[in-house]
């Protein structure tokens, strides 16, 4: 199996454990193109642009694809996740966009995975849990597509069939440097709020827990991150650390001109 972590999902798991402040995107989609560097401010990018609003629903969470933008030098989808019963979390993957048949390459590995609502690592106090945008940005020097095509971004949703414990006494550990404290306090509430439990820094047996029927975590929302170092397969990024979840794969398809939108 490729190696498929996006390394937007990476810089936000990791975000915490290397004190990086990271701003959450836009959530609509003008400021969306500009999170990826389009001027919106010039009268040709709505040409270039194709709302679409396509949304499906799997395991009481909704995923769309918002749009397309493509103007001959960049290929950008948004997506948007919402879970509609946030106090159930889920596991979503951003697995495959594939064009005519064809998988797309994108700029960073894809796929992105991530906790909806958002609740493990986060990295600035305030950021939106839920109803997020994401991207896929493809990359152009594997892009050889033009004209009229089928469009369709793969999804797959893990929801896990036990509650969720946290077990990891450094979630505990309150910060000196005082953003990074309230990023901590931020995760803490976004966690108790959503209905996850967090095991006391005595309470740290994980075998333990597992036996009381729990699905044990870390605060990364990750089982297995102890021994990860960079370059690693992430397992919370690929599910394969969720054997107990219910699974349900979201397509979503549409077809384009591509040549038109690039005039």
């Amino acid at each position: 199996m490729k190696r498929i972590l996006f390394l937007t999902s990476i810089l936000t798991l990791l975000s915490m454990r290397i004190g990086t402040a990271l701003a959450a995107p836009t959530q609509n989609w003008n400021g969306f193109l500009a999170d990826n560097g389009i001027d919106v401010t010039n009268p040709q990018t709505a040409a270039h642009g194709m709302i679409l609003g396509q949304t499906k629903e799997a395991l009481g969470v909704a995923v769309s694809v918002e749009g397309l933008y493509y103007d001959g030098e960049t290929f950008l989808l948004g997506f948007r996740t919402e879970n509609l019963r946030p106090q159930s979390p889920a596991l979503v993957l951003y697995t495959d966009v594939i064009i005519n048949g064809a998988p797309a390459r994108a700029t960073a590995d894809h796929p992105l995975s991530r906790w909806s609502p958002h609740i493990f690592g986060l990295s600035v106090a305030g950021d939106p849990i839920n109803n997020l945008m994401t991207d896929f940005n493809a990359d152009m020097d594997y892009f050889s597509w033009n004209g009229a095509v089928e469009v369709s971004s793969h999804f797959i949703v893990l929801k896990p069939s036990k509650p969720i414990v946290i077990v990891d006494a450094e979630i505990h550990n309150a910060y000196d440097h005082e953003d990074m404290e309230e990023d901590r306090q931020a995760m803490l509430s976004a966690l108790r709020a959503e209905g996850v439990t967090i095991a006391e820094a005595g309470d740290t047996d994980a075998d333990a827990w597992r036996e009381k029927g729990y699905l044990v975590l870390n605060r990364y929302g990750d089982s297995h991150l102890e021994d990860w170092k960079e370059g690693d397969s992430v397992p919370a990024l690929t599910g394969l650390d969720l054997p107990d979840a219910e699974r349900q794969e979201i397509v979503i398809a549409f077809h384009v001109n591509l040549g038109d939108l690039s005039m």
